[in-house]
Order: structure tokens, then sequence, then C-alpha cells
């Protein structure tokens, strides 16, 4: 079975800025991409009282990567982020959602549950766990088409990506 989602764990928020702006340059859209993360992580990625003010601290802080990079991981600092409850988990993009009406039934299987809910295999959703709980930034591509998969698949495999499912 071919898995819809392309997901990899980044160690920066640098490799995860490059991969996707290498991205954009293929045509993958804001739509297209999530990023999950752990809330200490967030945390460590953002300025200080930058989710206080989003127009300002918040945009800059993913307007260092620009375009779709910097609107992705500057969402990272608003308020309209979701928050998986009782996993610590924050996602952004097209998973949030999923991932956030997981929440209740997932928190008995944890993080590991609410990624298998959002379409990631079990042994590749362990992996992401503990990427996660090492600090790693989940990124996570839905391709429109085959030709674009194998795109997708050949930018991710090239990054500095700690593991890649597609």
């Amino acid at each position: 079975m071919t898995q819809d989602l392309i997901t990899a764990a980044f160690r920066s928020r640098e490799q995860a800025e490059n991969t996707i702006t290498r991205l954009e340059k293929i045509g993958v859209v804001e739509q297209q991409i999530s990023l999950i993360t752990h809330e200490q992580t967030r945390e460590n990625m953002i300025p200080p009282h930058a989710h206080e003010n989003v127009t300002g601290e918040s945009a800059a802080a993913g307007a260092a990567a620009g375009g779709l990079a910097g609107t992705i991981l500057g969402a990272l600092a608003t308020v309209s982020v979701i928050g998986v409850p009782g996993l610590n988990v924050i996602a952004v993009g097209t998973l949030a959602t999923t991932m956030a009406g997981l929440a209740t039934g997932a928190v008995s299987g944890g993080i590991v549950g609410a990624l298998i809910g959002a379409g990631i295999t079990p042994d590749d959703a362990e992996i992401y766990e503990r990427e996660l709980n090492e600090g790693a930034v989940l990124v996570s591509v839905r391709p429109m088409d085959d030709k674009q998969r194998e795109k997708i698949k050949n930018i991710m495999g090239e990054s500095e990506a700690r593991h890649l499912a597609a």
C-alpha cells in the first residue's frame, strides 16, 4: 500500500526550512504541508513573546526563511496553532485538525496513536514519537499526484532528515 503522506523528521528549524523552500520550488503549496512538534520544541524555535504580537515578532519568526517556509514556520508562533490535548504536541497545517480530532481517543495510545490516526504507519509512528521526544520537527506533505510524489520523495530523501517515510 502506498502511504498517502510523505513525512520526515528534522533536528533543526533550519533543516525543515531548507526542505520546505525546496518543496515550494516544485509547486508544493501551504495546504499540502503539515508540521508537528512538541510544545517545548516550539518554544525553543520561536522568539520569546512572539505569540503576543502576531503581526510583529511571530511573523518574523518564520520570515527569515521567506515564502512558504516562512509562512508555515511563522504559523508556529501564532495562537491559531492546534495543540493536541494530553499529548503536548503542536500541529500546523492539514494534519492539525485531524490530530486534534483524534486527541480524545488517542491519549491512551499517546503520540503514536495520534500519528497512526493521521495516516502514518505504526512502525513510522513509533520512530516519529522518539524523534519528537528528542526535539525533532516532523514535516509531512500530501502529494497532489504521483509525479509530485516522486519529486517530494527525492527532495526529502536528499535532505538532512533523520527518518523518511513515503
